[in-house]
């Protein structure tokens, strides 16, 4: 899965974003992670009193900073599948077809499938 910001690399990092009552499923590649990271510091340095406790702005109910380093087991679910959708793109690429099929049945398997046959 491409990022969705550059649409470049391959995403390999996955955020549930809250805007406006509803969610958002993110995917973002390493650099696009950085950028937003930096872009976040910046934001709460220039603006120290406009974020509370939870790192919301304002003290709002966004469930907590944007870049939790425990992110809780399913968005950490995410975050593997997406690594291995993205293997299994490259292994089909580069013609490496019993790797693509383990890394399918791996990507079966953490859905709560069985192998494919």
């Amino acid at each position: 899965m491409k990022c969705q910001y550059c649409n470049k690399n391959e995403a390999i990092n996955t955020f549930l974003v809250s805007f406006f009552g509803g969610q958002q499923e993110i995917h973002l590649c390493e650099s696009c992670t950085q950028l937003g990271r930096q872009y976040y510091d910046k934001l709460r340095m220039a603006n120290p009193g406009m974020f509370r406790g939870n790192g919301a702005p304002d003290g709002g109910n966004a469930g907590g900073a944007p870049y939790p380093d425990d992110a809780g087991e399913e968005i950490r679910r995410r975050r593997r599948l997406n690594v291995l959708k993205a293997r299994l793109e490259q292994a089909v690429e580069k013609e490496q077809y019993e790797e693509a099929a383990r890394i399918r049945d791996q990507i079966a398997r953490s859905q709560g499938g069985g192998a494919f046959i």
